[in-house]
Parts: structure tokens; C-alpha cells; sequence
């Protein structure tokens, strides 16, 4: 998995000093790699501001279980 943050930062340096797209710079943003992070599961339900995703009525870690069995909560149309 690539790091969003990196490659960000790599085309901001990279624009800054003129340079034009190319391999080299596709070859910088593979190099650097997000470690396997396990356990790390984020739900898409809202707590407080308003978000096209059901509110989150349960504790957190019982609502990451649900996203492991089931896929989580789908956003409605």
C-alpha cells in the first residue's frame, strides 16, 4: 500500500524545484511503503456533524467487529 502523505509531499518538493513528470518520481513514491497495520479498521458511521452514513449508536470496537463480519455500514443513495 502506498502513503498518501508521501507522495504528496515528494510532488510538492518535486514541483517546487521545476521538474517535469517522470519515471523517476513514480519510482521515489513506490519506494516508500505503509507498513501491514492489522486490526486497523475504521467505521464510516457518523458521531456528530452531518455525513451520508447512520449514526454510530454503539461502542466503537463493537462497530469495527461489525465492519469485519459484514462490510460496515453502505452509503445510502
Amino acid at each position: 500500500m502506498l502513503s498518501f502523505k508521501h507522495t504528496l509531499q515528494l510532488w510538492i518538493h518535486w514541483h517546487g524545484l521545476g521538474l517535469a513528470l517522470d519515471t523517476e518520481l513514480f519510482g521515489l513514491i513506490a519506494q516508500s511503503r505503509v507498513g501491514h497495520r492489522p486490526g486497523r479498521v475504521e467505521t464510516r458511521q457518523r458521531k456528530r456533524r452531518p455525513k451520508p452514513y447512520p449514526w454510530l449508536k454503539k461502542h466503537l470496537g463493537l462497530a469495527r467487529d461489525d465492519i469485519l463480519l459484514d462490510g460496515g455500514a453502505q452509503r445510502p443513495k
